[in-house]
């Protein structure tokens, strides 16, 4: 399962994350989370602790404006090569952000190959 999530809307895709978690489930899972700045990231800890803990789930943080020092990826918004092709960790994707966040996430997933009826999104703003 891919999920992407833009500032806020991490918070409904953290109950996924969370069931995902506590399942024994051994399907890869993969969150990709745009946030501006390393500031603005919602459940900094707890996405550190699941993404270091767990083989079987991914938690990847894209920053906008601004990234820590030692990121390997310059900041900027969401690019196809973020993005899995479909097969690889995911045959269905989940979005949830502002409108501009989803509507370019989307256009991205089409871009990298994902099935536009295999992409949920929830939007805001």
């Amino acid at each position: 399962m891919l999920l992407l999530a833009g500032g806020s809307g991490i918070v409904p895709l953290m109950a996924m994350l969370r069931a995902r978690v506590r399942s024994t489930s051994a399907a890869p899972f993969h969150l990709l989370y745009s946030t501006r700045t390393p500031d603005h990231v919602f459940y900094a800890a707890e996405l550190h602790e699941t993404g270091r803990s767990t083989d079987q789930v991914r938690v990847d943080r894209i920053f906008t404006r601004s990234g820590l020092p030692d990121d390997p990826r310059a900041p900027g918004r969401l690019r196809p090569e973020d993005v899995p092709p479909p097969g690889d960790e995911a045959s269905r994707a989940y979005v949830c952000g502002p409108n501009g966040f989803v509507e370019h996430a989307t256009r991205v997933l089409l871009e990298r190959g994902h099935p536009a009826s295999e992409i949920r999104t929830e939007r805001f703003g």
